[in-house]
């Protein structure tokens, strides 16, 4: 099942809170995924971290 994200918020470091229609809010540290996919390692660069966007809106959670 898919759910719509709505909005998003830059924590600290390379983290992420995510909110999706449901009203369910969940997390995400990228530093997790830095050695697994090294391209985006770059997000370590906070400035770049900061320029992110929501683009799609669709996710499996």
């Amino acid at each position: 099942m898919f759910h719509k994200a709505i909005d998003f918020r830059f924590l600290d470091g390379a983290a992420m809170s995510v909110t999706f229609e449901d009203g369910a809010d969940k997390g995400y540290d990228m530093r997790t995924l830095f050695s697994k996919y090294t391209q985006i390692k770059a997000l370590e660069n906070r400035f770049l971290f900061l320029s992110g966007r929501l683009m799609g809106s669709y996710t499996n959670i």
